[in-house]
């Protein structure tokens, strides 16, 4: 599929960069006022997985995912590229700025956030946050959508559609490994005391905190297994298929599977 071009960047007051006048980062001390007002021109779609050599390149490849956001959301972007390709330790010149914007945009760009770039953020804070608390609490809230991914590239690759709530069940639960048993959606409380521990973990830190909370959030509200489960918790099971259904789905996926 060809890479869509993107369109034409405006000029951005104290960002030179952005156009190609000199170094692609502004200075850290940048207002940010102005960048609240101008929007990421569109049109808006998620680009071609690649890495650029050229910094510059590589971001203008990027910024269609934030088109009609605030030029500060295309910055937080830079910034993470930038740092993410310094050497050594990681501190570049995006360092200040990503620490600023997390400071001084809070909450708000947050939730402008996709879950993509909110595992970038949680990602570049477990690496340079700046205290062991911001960086194991970074490190969950990036362990969360990794182990979500993964789930869900499985069932996205391996498992049949199926309709939710389910009508049926494939069995009746049990054993899975290592003696970890399947959650019990009837009566457990497996998901209410993972989000209870999320919340008192998230507490503990002001900077990754409000990371986890939003990337928490978003997996229990996407089409995810934390929300296929919590959608059925405290509901009565589905009937189990009878043994001959299970044979014929169990003689397909061998067949065709």
């Amino acid at each position: 599929m060809p890479e869509q071009k993107h369109a034409p960047m405006p000029e951005v007051p104290g960002w030179p960069g952005l156009n190609g006048a000199g170094p692609l980062l502004p200075p850290a001390d940048i207002d940010f006022a102005p960048l609240r007002a101008i929007p990421v021109p569109g049109p808006r779609h998620q680009p071609p997985l690649g890495w650029r050599r050229d910094p510059r390149a590589h971001l203008l490849a990027l910024a269609p995912e934030f088109a009609g956001q605030p030029m500060t959301d295309l910055l937080l972007a830079a910034a993470i590229v930038d740092i993410r390709r310094a050497t050594g330790a990681g501190q570049g010149a995006g360092l200040p700025l990503f620490t600023r914007l997390l400071e001084e945009e809070g909450p708000a760009l947050l939730k402008r956030l996709t879950l993509r770039w909110l595992r970038s953020v949680s990602d570049t804070l477990a690496d340079h946050g700046t205290n062991p608390a911001t960086r194991a609490v970074a490190m969950t809230a990036s362990s969360l959508v990794t182990l979500t991914v993964a789930a869900e590239t499985e069932r996205k690759l391996y498992t049949p559609r199926r309709p939710w709530p389910p009508r049926a069940a494939f069995s009746h639960g049990g054993l899975l490994f290592d003696g970890l048993r399947t959650f019990h959606s009837e009566t457990g409380d497996m998901l209410d005391n993972f989000a209870a521990r999320l919340e008192t973990l998230a507490a503990t830190d002001d900077t990754a905190g409000p990371v986890l909370r939003e990337i928490h959030r978003r997996l229990r509200a996407g089409d995810t297994v934390l929300y296929r489960l919590s959608a059925i918790q405290g509901k009565p099971l589905p009937p189990t298929l009878g043994r001959a259904k299970r044979r014929l789905l169990a003689w397909l996926t061998r067949r065709f599977l």
